[in-house]
């Protein structure tokens, strides 16, 4: 007598989907393949600016039709009602306040699990009125690092039996692409970064809370050590970002890429020398994990959960927030590290993220609605 396997029903919830995307959503949609491979998942979609042609191994896909704001609720609410009926009794939603709000009510109207991914700070700058609400609803709140669900318990007051912990993730596989010396030479020149000059690597939102108030004299005090600052991002900050460059006469030793598809990214990293995060608010960045999957050393200031993701003998060059002073003599220090040390950091780093491979977090997603 055969047994049948039951699959597990997740409804999951994605804000935006846009497979040109420069954010961390890029690596969503690889996930949602993934899980899919094992369980039962109907994606709702909020908002798809390009619309979706397919996304494999989901059972149903609903992308939401109306722009009015106030019918986007109502439509959001009846697409969960229904799915709900259709027996999707778990119900994940990522980052969006509407679809966390609710998910809460229809799970408990009609019985069922909450969870809403949420992994900032925005209570550092009072932007978190709409998250207390929705965290009021759910019935678990999903975050990236031990720290950071320390600190959600600790501003909000939840308790630690509502808060899991599932790390985010990268394909290792996809950052282990050897690019030939003519691949990055053709970087190099489309950059007019002369051979013998270092670079350091900036890849963010450029927004005061990622950095952009301290970048420039981060970047100024790598000048004297012949580095280009290549600033991959776009955002509301690039504008003063880009005047506090030119005040500080550093324009000839930046580049200011813009928006880069995730995809491209892997190159940007191989010609790197180091990387810099100077973020005054983070999470669980991707940047890093990208940076040690391809083995570049960085300094990163000591913000959410970063040093929950740092291994432990790279701690010295997680920095405080305050310190750009600091920021910067440690972002020489690495300039200046020998062949030897490269190639033991290398090590390090790409031994350090496999942990974070998306296969293994596909296995603690799926763990995440058994516990």
């Amino acid at each position: 007598m055969s047994t049948v396997i039951r699959r597990t029903k997740v409804c999951y919830v994605l804000p935006v989907y846009d497979t040109r995307t420069d954010t961390h959503f890029s690596y969503l949609y690889d996930m949602l393949v993934r899980i899919g491979e094992r369980m039962d998942v109907f994606l709702i979609i909020e908002r798809a600016p390009g619309g979706v042609a397919s996304i494999p191994n989901m059972r149903g896909i609903y992308v939401q039709q109306f722009r009015f704001f106030p019918l986007r609720i109502v439509e959001n609410f009846l697409v969960l009602f229904f799915t709900r009926l259709r027996g999707y009794r778990n119900m994940y939603v990522h980052y969006s306040y509407i679809s966390a709000w609710n998910a809460g009510i229809v799970t408990r109207l009609l019985t069922g699990r909450s969870y809403y991914w949420n992994c900032g700070m925005p209570w550092l700058f009072g932007e978190d009125g709409f998250l207390k609400t929705a965290l009021s609803m759910v019935h678990v709140l999903v975050t990236g690092t031990p720290h950071m669900a320390d600190l959600y318990a600790g501003v909000y007051g939840i308790s630690e039996k509502k808060i899991k912990v599932i790390p985010n993730w990268i394909s290792v596989a996809d950052f282990a692409i050897s690019f030939s010396d003519e691949e990055k030479a053709a970087l190099r020149k489309k950059l007019a970064i002369a051979p013998g000059q270092k670079i350091a690597l900036f890849v963010h939102r450029l927004s005061e809370r990622k950095g952009t108030g301290i970048l420039p004299q981060i970047i100024s005090s790598l000048v004297p050590r012949n580095t280009v600052t290549v600033i991959v991002g776009d955002g509301p900050g690039r504008e003063t970002l880009e005047s506090n460059i030119v005040e500080l006469d550093i324009a000839s030793s930046v580049r200011m890429v813009g928006s880069v598809p995730h995809g491209d990214l892997p190159l940007y990293y191989a010609i790197a020398d180091i990387f810099i995060m100077p973020s005054l608010e983070e999470g669980f960045p991707h940047v890093l994990l990208e940076a040690m999957a391809y083995g570049v050393p960085f300094v990163a200031t000591d913000v959410g959960g970063v040093r929950d993701i740092v291994p432990p003998s790279f701690q010295q060059y997680v920095v405080s927030s305050d310190d750009p002073g600091d920021f910067a003599v440690k972002a020489g220090n690495l300039l200046s590290r020998t062949p030897e040390e490269d190639r033991n950091m290398q090590a390090l780093f790409r031994g350090w993220v496999k942990q974070y491979d998306i296969s293994l977090v596909a296995n603690k997603f799926e763990e995440l609605f058994h516990i």
